[in-house]
């Protein structure tokens, strides 16, 4: 393949991810799908293809799937946070935690500052009981981003899980007031489960 033909065929391969975005945005995930593949099969070794690729197969439900277009992504660029960010969470949702938390660990150490990484290596680390670990990935996302209500819950749901009830509350109403639709999403969360009823709890969350 000479220069030329290889400028084109990764033009093209770029019109086709700029296409699936564009399908992908307007609701139309089978032809999102359609253009994804057709820029993988263009240009094999495209990270961005792969990557956009595993998007819209977790969209669509093929958890599995969308795992190993991360995983191709990593394989071609090694340096691409957001693939095992979204690799962890695709494990998450096939319910490998172990698994979700390397992904994130991975993806935390590949971008130091990725506050999402590390609200979700908080939660993967909570769910396979490193109690210490989740505390340290809160705190850093808070330490990177001091208004990240999502951390703030972290903590609240970790000291929870604790029964430290005086700090859950604490960060919970903190996440609260960084997001009122906290007050809404935390009493469906099962860490809060035992906290639930509390008048402390209630409080916390504006119900009295």
């Amino acid at each position: 393949m000479n220069e030329i033909n290889g400028m084109a065929i990764l033009e093209s391969a770029a019109a086709q991810i700029l296409l699936g975005d564009s399908l992908l945005k307007a609701g139309d995930l089978g032809g999102a799908l359609a253009a994804f593949r057709e820029a993988v099969r263009l240009c094999p070794d495209l990270p961005e293809a792969h990557y956009n690729l595993g998007v819209a197969l977790a969209k669509n439900g093929d958890l599995k799937a969308a795992a190993d277009a991360f995983r191709e992504t990593d394989r071609i660029d090694s340096f691409f946070p957001k693939a095992y960010n979204n690799l962890g969470v695709a494990l998450a949702e096939l319910g490998d935690m172990t698994g979700a938390a390397e992904a994130f660990w991975e993806a935390v150490f590949k971008d130091e500052e990725d506050v999402l990484a590390h609200c979700n290596l908080g939660i993967a680390l909570k769910e396979t009981g490193d109690i210490e670990g989740a505390l340290e990935a809160f705190q850093e996302a808070i330490r990177l981003q001091p208004e990240c209500a999502d951390a703030h819950l972290g903590l609240a749901r970790v000291y929870a899980v604790e029964r430290n009830f005086e700090e859950a509350v604490k960060w919970l109403e903190m996440a609260a007031g960084l997001d009122a639709e906290i007050k809404t999403k935390a009493p469906a969360l099962y860490d809060f489960n035992i906290l639930r009823h509390r008048p402390e709890f209630k409080k916390a969350i504006g119900e009295m």
